[in-house]
């Protein structure tokens, strides 16, 4: 409890400037991380007014929030972001396996990126991490399915299917709907104009 207290103390002192830290939540928890020293903790939500008087927290899904405290409790040193997103070989894909570490490599070099909360044209990017140009993902993806072998196949499902993030295309609008017999379908409207827009990478035709 002295440690736990300790912690939240010290996490108090960095929160002066935000951009020493990153505040997640989903419903009644909180997920502290702090930049400075790379380390995360999950705080009960009655402390948000000692670690947040500033209110700049990042709302995410239950899903992504539990994973996140899955990934905090096995090492407090970790990155949580990059470590979800897993742009270096050390999340992607096993040390020996080469091929796989290439398509996380092409990945990350991706010329089309959307920061946090950064805007392009219309378009904000609301999600608490970077996200990337569809066509890169897609490459991302085709790279992945060549390589086809189990490390490949885990990676391909934790991006596109389990976490599925999001990515960033100049296209015509979609209009997407959810069938119960063939699951989810967009369908583009090309009598609309061409716009920046967020779309959601288990929508992409991998």
């Amino acid at each position: 409890m002295m440690l736990a207290n300790n912690l939240l103390m010290a996490a108090a002192s960095l929160m002066l400037q935000s951009e020493n830290f990153q505040l997640f939540y989903s419903r009644e928890n909180l997920l502290l991380h702090i930049n400075r020293c790379q380390a995360c903790t999950v705080l009960p939500y009655e402390y948000h007014p000692l670690v947040d008087p500033g209110k700049s927290r990042t709302h995410v899904s239950p899903k992504m929030f539990e994973m996140m405290v899955r990934q905090c409790s096995k090492n407090k040193a970790t990155n949580v972001l990059n470590a979800f997103l897993r742009r270096s070989s050390k999340w992607c894909g096993n040390q020996g396996d080469k091929a796989v570490r290439q398509c996380c490599h092409e990945r990350s070099s991706c010329p089309l990126k959307l920061k946090r909360n950064q805007m392009k044209d219309n378009v904000k990017n609301q999600h608490p991490f970077t996200i990337n140009d569809c066509n890169c993902e897609l490459k991302f993806a085709k790279c992945l399915k060549r390589v086809g072998n189990n490390e490949a196949q885990q990676v391909f499902k934790y991006f596109f299917e389990v976490f599925s993030s999001s990515c960033l295309t100049y296209d015509h609008p979609f209009t997407c709907n959810n069938q119960k017999k063939n699951g989810r379908t967009c369908t583009k409207n090309k009598k609309k104009p061409q716009k920046w827009q967020i779309r959601k990478l288990s929508n992409l035709k991998t």
